[in-house]
This record gives structure tokens, sequence and C-alpha cells, in this order.
């Protein structure tokens, strides 16, 4: 059982003057409450630094490096204006996996759209994000907590680094032209930034999918649909059920 009254605030500089504050707590499991008393702290924390020249989120599972598993797996969900490679995106969930399906950490950003002035939007997925639930809007594009694109980019890509070995982890997304694709597109925007996952570690759900149909039913969705960390962790459990299946049959 992870340690949730252990927290740590790490403060990155940034230009003009400005700061990147991350609260660190060590990796809930899938569908635990957070509501010890240092996770008190760390949202009152987040809401005074939000006020300051400050970008504040939360990143989960930062344990010492010792007491880490190594991910080979992250399973991607992207929330987005567009369906189009150079979609406008406006949050970035991920579920990190050994290898064969054990939980590893988890991540969540939101994403400013103003952040993105050349990217994709259009009005066909803006009539559908207006039939959605409040609670699904409320963590993606009208989130408070949504910081630049560039900043989500730096942090997703030290969430990986932090769990997994950029050059070997396959990353896989709903859709081969979707996750994965447009996220790849995003970082290409950023010079200075280098997507975290090699492009031929790139990996399609609805093809495991169709292949292992039965993974498909891993019980009732859980949370908000169309969040994307809720939407990773659905995702995730029918990946695990893949991994144990193909893993278990090795063996034997």
């Amino acid at each position: 059982m992870p340690d949730l009254n252990r927290i740590t605030l790490i403060i990155d500089s940034l230009p003009e003057g400005r700061a990147q504050v991350h609260v660190n707590i060590p990796a809930p499991l899938p569908g635990m409450r957070l509501e010890t008393p240092a996770h008190s702290l760390a949202i009152d924390a987040v809401g005074w630094l939000g006020k300051q020249p400050a970008v504040a989120g939360f990143i989960y599972g930062m344990e010492p490096a010792t007491e880490r598993l190594l991910a080979a797996h992250i399973v991607l969900d992207l929330e987005t204006l567009s369906t189009k490679p150079n979609a406008t995106v406006i949050s970035i969930g991920a579920v990190a996996l050994t290898a064969n399906g054990q939980f590893v950490a988890e991540f969540h950003e939101s994403v400013t759209h103003a952040s993105q002035p050349n990217r994709g939007i259009d009005q066909e997925t803006n009539d559908w994000w207006l039939k959605q639930s409040d609670e699904a809007k409320a963590a993606s594009f009208l989130s408070a907590n949504s910081i630049p694109a560039s900043e989500a980019l730096q942090a997703f890509s030290q969430w990986v680094n932090a769990y997994a070995d950029p050059k070997s982890v396959k990353v896989w997304g709903n859709g081969s032209s979707f996750d994965n694709v447009i996220l790849s597109s995003l970082y290409a925007d950023y010079l200075e930034l280098t997507r975290p996952w090699a492009w031929w570690n790139d990996r399609d759900m609805r093809t495991v999918l169709d292949m292992h149909k039965g993974a498909k039913d891993v019980g009732p969705f859980e949370g908000i649909k169309h969040h994307a960390l809720h939407d990773a962790r659905h995702e995730a459990k029918q990946l695990a059920k893949v991994l144990k299946h193909v893993t278990s049959g090795a063996a034997a």
C-alpha cells in the first residue's frame, strides 16, 4: 500500500520569473480516494500557488527510484477539440503497466487550448463536447488547473522517464491514427522537446482488443467518461487482461 501521508513539492524555474509547481504523491491504487491530511495540505498549496505567477499540478507515483517498477507499457488517452492529426489537445491521461500488466503509475494534466493557436479545432467535435457531462468538461477545457501545452509535454516526458525506458516502452493509443499521432504532432510543434517514446513502439488498443475480444469485459466503467485519466485507466485494465493472458500462456 503506498504511503499517502508523504508528499513532495517540486518547484521548477521557468522563463519570465515564473515557476512550475508539482505536488508529488505516491501512486494511489486505481479508484483509491486521496483524503489524507497530506493530500488536503497539497490541495491547499496548489490552490495558493495557483494564484501566484506559477503553474501548479499533481503528478502521482513519484516514489524513490529504488521502489519503482519499470513500466513496459503506457496506455495513453487524449481529449481534443478535433479528430485530425493536428488536433488541439485539452487533456492528457496515461497509465503505466509492467510487462505482465501490473499497475505502476498514472499521469493527468489539463492543457490550455489558448496555448495552441495553430492547432485544429472543428465544429463537429465542439458540438460533441456540448453533449458531454459537466464533470468531463471540468477535467479538460474548463479545468481551472490547465497548463500551457509546452509545460504539459515537459511534465509528461518527465513522468515517462521516471517510470520507463523511452527507447523500449510501448505506448498504446485508442486507434492507430488518434492518440499517439496527435501527441506526436504536438511534440513536433516544439523543437526543444523530444517525444518520450520511439515511433516503432506505437501500439493500438483497438487492434489488440479485436484480437482478444474477451479483454473488453473488465466490468463497469469507473469514473467519468471522457476524462482522459479515467478513460486511460479503463483501457489499461483491458490491456492488463490481455498481457496477463499472453504471459500466462507463454509461461505454460
